[in-house]
Parts: structure tokens; C-alpha cells; sequence
């Protein structure tokens, strides 16, 4: 499954794509995130947590384009 973090009419960001273990490995991550680029009409983006995850998007042609920064319980 996919979730979209944000979307406007313009934009998106893609972020946790997963997969059940016993179906990891398979490509099917790979087809749903290829799925919603050939469908999408937006600029998309991923946010990404990791090395390994970075890598698996770039093999689908995402590029890095700035670091995000994250506060947590600020109040």
C-alpha cells in the first residue's frame, strides 16, 4: 500500500509505501509507486527516512532534492 503525505492540485508526496514481509521482494512496491507516476499528473515527491529507502526510490528515478528537518513535541 501507498500512503500521499500532502497533495495540492499540482503537487504530491509520496511516503510510506509498504509491503507485507511475506510479499517483500517481489516488485510490488516498485509497481504501485511506477503506477502512481504513470497516473499522476503532478509533480511528485517521497520522503524518505533512510539510506536503503532513498536508494530503492532513486533506482525509480527520483532525485534528491533537499533535506528535511523535524522537530518533535515542540509544545
Amino acid at each position: 500500500g501507498a500512503f500521499s503525505l500532502f497533495e495540492t492540485d499540482r503537487s504530491a508526496v509520496i511516503s510510506s509505501v509498504a509491503t507485507l514481509e511475506e510479499f517483500r521482494h517481489q516488485g510490488l512496491g516498485e509497481r504501485v509507486v511506477r503506477t502512481v507516476i504513470a497516473e499522476n499528473n503532478k509533480e511528485l515527491f517521497v520522503f524518505t527516512e533512510n539510506e536503503k529507502t532513498e536508494n530503492w526510490y532513486k533506482k525509480m528515478g527520483f532525485v534528491p532534492c533537499e533535506m528535511w528537518s523535524e522537530i518533535e513535541n515542540v509544545l
